[in-house]
């Protein structure tokens, strides 16, 4: 390349830089304004084909639609060994918690973790020591765009 290409092809690489940053801000607020809007509509949550958590779909003029996706909680990989966290665990569980963790070196929730207590536990025990051992998992949009004729 020639110098003057050189410093054309930087300007243009800078340009184009910039916009990215200013456009993925905006691309960034606009998802967290899509999912504020999808909490603020608990009744039109339809649940997610794809193992759990809840979805909704807003459509725009030109065709395209954005799919808020709000995860279910996922359970935890590992549970520090001691503190408050095991011991409010170990007390929810009560005589099941051999049955339902494994240390190693930290207790982990057995394979089936969830229907294991359900199982085991009545449907209010069970439920208060899931959540217990589940971690939010972060919502998503994505965009489905449609094919704009020429």
């Amino acid at each position: 390349m020639t110098p003057a290409k050189i410093r054309a092809a930087v300007d243009r690489a800078v340009l184009l830089d910039r916009q990215i940053r200013e456009q993925t801000e905006e691309l960034k607020a606009l998802k967290a304004s899509l999912v504020q809007e999808a909490k603020s509509r608990p009744d039109e949550l339809g649940e997610s084909e794809r193992g759990g958590g809840l979805v909704l779909t807003f459509g725009g003029d030109n065709g395209c639609i954005a799919r808020v996706s709000l995860p279910a909680p996922t359970l935890k990989a590992s549970i520090k060994g001691t503190g408050k966290p095991i011991e409010k665990i170990q007390t929810a569980a009560g005589r099941y918690f051999h049955e339902l963790f494994v240390q190693a070196p930290n207790w982990c929730p057995v394979p089936r973790f969830r229907e294991r207590a359900s199982q085991l536990m009545d449907a209010k025990a069970a439920r208060k020591l899931v959540r217990l051992c589940e971690s939010n998992s972060a919502p998503r949009v994505s965009f489905e765009t449609k094919e704009q004729s020429s």
